[in-house]
């Protein structure tokens, strides 16, 4: 959990974000451990209030290569306490892809920070394929028509766009090994992100 959270940290130094582990607890519990209910799971676990970004390491998700699943911000008053999307709020992520894990190409604890790219308010570098907008909502990350599964530096899937796919962006689907890096855009949107909506 620590090397997981250190992980974190260093993938988010560049924003000039960080995160401090408050605590962790361990339950054993086989709809929980497989995400058959999520919402039962959270309102039980859930800790802090909106700022506090809750993790639940599961043994699996639900759905064919689901690696991670993350709640967006929601400006519906800061989604007060016992609220729906109070309790929905948070990570859930294979445990295998944290640091340390054994999920092929994804062990090495990347995915949390792509996951918690989605906690601020980050999209998919390839959302919305080659269009223009709306893509991520973020200009400076190149359009991409589809993820990256692979470390491929010349992938170009835009032709009409100069810039080849951002493979090595966070908010891809390249191997941890591959991933090293938000832009300044990114950067931006989560900090506004994070102060309007949470």
């Amino acid at each position: 959990i620590n090397q997981s959270v250190q992980v974190l940290n260093d993938g988010f130094r560049q924003t000039g974000i960080s995160f401090n582990l408050i605590g962790w607890e361990y339950h054993q519990h086989g709809d929980y451990a497989n995400a058959r209910r999520p919402m039962d799971m959270k309102g039980w676990l859930r800790y802090g209030d909106y700022k506090t970004m809750n993790v639940y390491s599961l043994k699996r998700l639900q759905g064919k290569w689901l690696m991670g699943d993350t709640y967006f911000p929601t400006d519906l008053h800061r989604a007060p306490s016992g609220s729906r999307y109070y309790i929905a709020d948070g990570i859930m992520i294979m445990a295998d892809t944290l640091a340390g894990g054994t999920y092929k190409d994804y062990s090495k604890g990347v995915n949390l920070i792509h996951e918690a790219g989605h906690w601020f308010g980050l999209y998919h570098t390839f959302e919305g394929g080659c269009a223009s907008q709306p893509n991520d909502f973020v200009a400076d990350t190149p359009p991409s028509n589809g993820p990256n599964w692979k470390c491929d530096e010349s992938r170009h899937t835009c032709g009409d766009q100069p810039e080849h796919d951002a493979i090595h962006n966070y908010m891809d689907y390249s191997p941890d090994e591959c991933k090293w890096e938000f832009t300044p855009g990114q950067i931006d949107r989560m900090r506004l992100q994070y102060a309007v909506y949470r």
